[in-house]
């Protein structure tokens, strides 16, 4: 069976559900990987693969070869634009059909968060890469919160730049099962999604929910960006990106990501997970050290 789809970046949770939902439908499937040590539990899902580098063009053409359809995956690094630009040349080159990119519902270039203009900058790119696209635009992943679970585990409190906003999330799963169908299904060319799960609670609404599922009393505290920059820094983010993500948070905070979409439910034809449902997959993470898990991306 020839390959027609190309996951780039599929090492995290992702691509790899990604790939895991399309191989058992039985879609032929190619993904890349960075380092070597991931490849075995690519090949484990029964995918094609490729080793690619997205600041390598000749790399991610040889990627390319052969399929039809790109979705692209991108860790937070400054340099998010830069590979946004070698993927459309080399998509450009290949003759690709149609890609598909994971954005930030929170993005532009003046919204004070260096995470918002480079997804802002590289969903520009997209549009003008010469072929068909699709940006998906989903809410704070609810895996987020895995950055939180040593203080949760050892202090029962978790500390993030959000105020008392309302902010909707989404499970990383359902973003990948999203992803799926705007890969395998019509009429998706050239369109934005903006994506989130069914509420937008306050992280006072969090703490409680956390304190049913743990058993225990959880606190959440509200603090400045450069408290939640530590916060990420003591789950080993390195500097740059840990500070990034501390002001995108502050920017969730705003208030301006407090509504839903029934975006999900209307291309999926399935209701996305709640927070809830969240909870009781992930309980693990959040009570015992050793369960250390995949961060999103």
């Amino acid at each position: 069976m020839a390959t027609s789809i190309l996951i780039l970046g599929a090492s995290g949770q992702t691509g790899s559900e990604m790939a895991r939902i399309l191989s058992l439908a039985n879609f032929s499937v190619r993904v890349t990987y960075r380092e070597q040590s991931e490849l075995q539990r690519m090949r484990e899902l029964g995918v094609d693969d490729a080793p690619a580098d997205f600041e390598d063009v000749e790399s991610l053409k040889k990627a390319m070869n052969g399929v039809e359809r790109v979705f692209v995956i991108q860790p937070v690094s400054p340099k998010m634009a830069d590979w946004t630009k070698n993927i459309c040349e080399a998509a450009k080159s290949a003759n690709i059909s149609h890609l598909i990119r994971i954005s930030n519902m929170a993005t532009g270039p003046d919204l004070g968060s260096e995470i918002a203009t480079l997804h802002h900058e590289s969903d520009e790119m997209l549009k003008q890469a010469g072929c068909n696209f699709t940006i998906i635009k989903p809410a704070n992943y609810y895996q987020n919160m895995f950055y939180s679970s040593l203080n949760i585990i050892r202090t029962s409190h978790f500390a993030l730049p959000l105020g008392t906003a309302n902010v909707a999330h989404i499970d990383v799963r359902d973003v990948a099962r999203f992803g799926c169908h705007m890969l395998i299904d019509n009429g998706h060319e050239n369109k934005e999604y903006i994506i989130t799960g069914p509420e937008a609670p306050t992280m006072h609404v969090l703490a409680r929910k956390f304190s049913k599922i743990l058993r225990k009393e959880v606190r959440y505290i509200p603090v400045e960006p450069v408290a939640a920059t530590q916060v990420f820094k003591d789950q080993g983010l390195p500097e740059w990106q840990a500070q990034s993500i501390g002001t995108m948070f502050t920017e969730y905070g705003s208030g301006k990501y407090n509504f839903v979409t029934k975006t999900f439910a209307e291309v999926t034809g399935e209701q996305p997970r709640s927070f809830d449902e969240f909870l009781a997959d992930y309980r693990d993470v959040f009570t015992r050290e050793a369960n250390k898990p995949i961060l999103p991306s």
